[in-house]
């Protein structure tokens, strides 16, 4: 009877022991879970689980990739920024934009009825902060982050001339130098590009000196990739301290923040996402709004928002630096 009990517990003992296939499943879920559930990604990236957590798990790479291979396009899209690292990025890549192929993408052409996109100027040596950017009632900044991407940010670049609109880029350093072209053509466009760091980090959790470096690399990169001394700055995930903040502004940048979010980091419905788009526009009635020009989603929904601003008259403005 002793032996037979021993038996059983040995043997429930490794019926609930969870195998390493669905301990991984679990952790990627549980960060897919963490990302929907914020309502920034200031608040996701403070999380217990976050990307930093998947890139620090105790599985191999390999066997992310392997477990992957069961996860839905609308999962993968949400974690493409972690998934750029893996082996399997080509083929994670290849999956989303058959996913994208396969959705019909509505016809919206611009009948260029708004008004030209007004500049604001800013003058960086003063070190102004901005949330909303001192905008007026119906005026709106639309900025990108996280870009250039080599196939989205051209698609970007081609609705806002296609609309007549400028905008305001805060682009990676470490992007910039792989597609140099793409930060010019910005600038060329008639838009701001200014910086968002070299490797997009959580500056707040670095040495200081590692967070100045991160600065003025980006810096540096944009000013040779566009020839344009833009002191421009937006921290990543809006994430500062007054030591860093206060350096900043003694390098004479001008940072910016937002007071809308597209929250095109976490909605991937295109339908949605103009939804809450619309939301945040007819809820603040203008400022400084949040796109990422790294997602297809943003790419599929702005021509949409664009052609919401013309008819409700709304003015699009662009920061640009004074000639100081």
């Amino acid at each position: 009877m002793k032996t037979l009990v021993i038996l059983l517990i040995l043997f429930s003992g490794i019926e609930g022991k969870a195998s390493p296939e669905a301990l991984a499943k679990k952790e990627i879920q549980e960060v897919l879970h963490s990302l929907r559930s914020s309502d920034s990604l200031r608040q996701f990236n403070q999380s217990s689980r976050n990307f930093e957590t998947l890139s620090q798990s105790s599985f191999t790479q390999e066997f992310q990739c392997k477990i992957l291979d069961d996860f839905k396009e609308e999962d993968l899209i949400l974690l493409e920024e972690w998934t750029e690292n893996l082996p399997c990025s080509l083929k994670i890549s290849e999956k989303i934009e058959n996913y994208w192929s396969a959705q019909p993408i509505p016809l919206i052409l611009s009948r260029n009825t708004g008004k030209p996109t007004l500049e604001k100027v800013v003058n960086p040596d003063s070190g102004p902060i901005y949330s909303r950017g001192e905008l007026q009632k119906k005026q709106i900044a639309i900025t990108f982050d996280d870009g250039p991407h080599r196939r989205r940010t051209p698609k970007i670049l081609d609705i806002l001339s296609d609309f007549q609109v400028r905008a305001t880029f805060f682009n990676v350093g470490e992007n910039i130098r792989r597609y140099p072209d793409l930060s010019l053509q910005a600038a060329n466009d008639g838009h701001s590009v200014g910086t968002h760091t070299d490797t997009h980090p959580r500056v707040i959790k670095l040495p200081f000196k590692d967070a100045q470096f991160e600065i003025l690399n980006a810096h540096e990169s944009a000013l040779l990739a566009t020839g344009s001394d833009t002191h421009f700055f937006r921290f990543p995930y809006g994430e500062k301290n007054k030591q860093i903040q206060n350096w900043v502004r003694e390098q004479k940048f001008a940072t910016f923040f937002w007071n809308m979010d597209s929250l095109d980091w976490k909605i991937t419905k295109v339908d949605a996402l103009y939804e809450n788009v619309i939301k945040e526009i007819e809820k603040f009635k203008g400022g400084i709004i949040l796109f990422h020009d790294i997602h297809e989603q943003t790419v599929r929904v702005l021509p949409r928002v664009l052609q919401y601003l013309e008819d409700n008259e709304f003015e699009t403005v662009v920061f640009v630096p004074s000639l100081n």
